[in-house]
């Protein structure tokens, strides 16, 4: 089956057969060092042309497989936004052997239209918007915040827009005092009127650490780079 339209609708693996696949391929349940050599350098060349950590590429099958179903079952009519076609791959062993035999998929597009009516961010947003990412995100990774910018500024919402990034390599949870920190900050904002910035954000975490512990990790002068330079350029309906 086309593999940008997700799991079919009457295929019955679930997520536990996917693993157990994946586990039998790359041995991604056991450390580098006790996978054979053939495995380990599968599990690398993926980590280096996906550009993801080999701790999530679990999750990245598990959404290509599901959530890509999902998407084109519930959302844009049985055809698939998603594609990659014009795609370059680069740092495998040998990426001209790697971009001849690849799959291509071309994108509907009428499923990305559909898929962008849905899901794409306007911009407008008219109230204060506090954001913190951490750098090393393995799942939204922080080239994304880049395009969000870009996205409020685009949609005339820019000044309402401040930024935040810390040293984590987590998605899902920072560290206890990131977040009453922010909140404190946003709630000045939108009560009082000042606008906090990443400098004084980061200047006011440690007084909450004696009440929360340590985790302070706030980088006040990260720039996160275009996304752009982390997603590759495909062609485009």
């Amino acid at each position: 089956y086309p593999l940008n339209i997700g799991l079919p609708r009457d295929a019955t693996m679930t997520q536990s057969d996917l693993q157990a696949r994946l586990n039998e391929c790359l041995a991604l349940n056991k450390p580098a060092a006790e996978r054979t050599a053939e495995q380990q350098a599968k599990v690398k060349t993926i980590a280096d042309v996906i550009r993801i950590p080999a701790s999530s590429i679990q999750g990245h099958m598990n959404w290509a497989t599901f959530h890509f179903r999902d998407v084109v079952q519930h959302r844009t009519g049985g055809a698939s936004p998603f594609g990659n076609r014009g795609v370059v791959y680069k740092g495998s062993p040998d990426d001209a052997a790697l971009n001849a035999g690849v799959l291509r998929y071309q994108a509907d597009p009428q499923a990305v239209a559909r898929f962008g009516q849905d899901t794409d961010p306007t911009g407008r947003i008219p109230v204060p918007v506090l954001t913190v990412k951490g750098v090393d995100d393995p799942t939204a990774f922080v080239e994304l915040d880049s395009q969000f910018k870009t996205t409020m500024e685009q949609g005339g919402s820019g000044a309402r827009l401040v930024q935040t990034f810390t040293r984590h390599n987590t998605h899902s949870y920072l560290s206890d005092p990131t977040y009453p920190t922010l909140l404190t900050a946003l709630l000045r904002w939108a009560d009082e009127g000042v606008k906090p910035t990443p400098e004084g954000i980061a200047q006011q975490c440690p007084a909450f650490e004696a009440q929360f512990g340590k985790g302070c990790a706030f980088l006040p002068a990260y720039v996160p780079a275009p996304l752009a330079s982390r997603v590759y350029d495909r062609t485009r309906p």
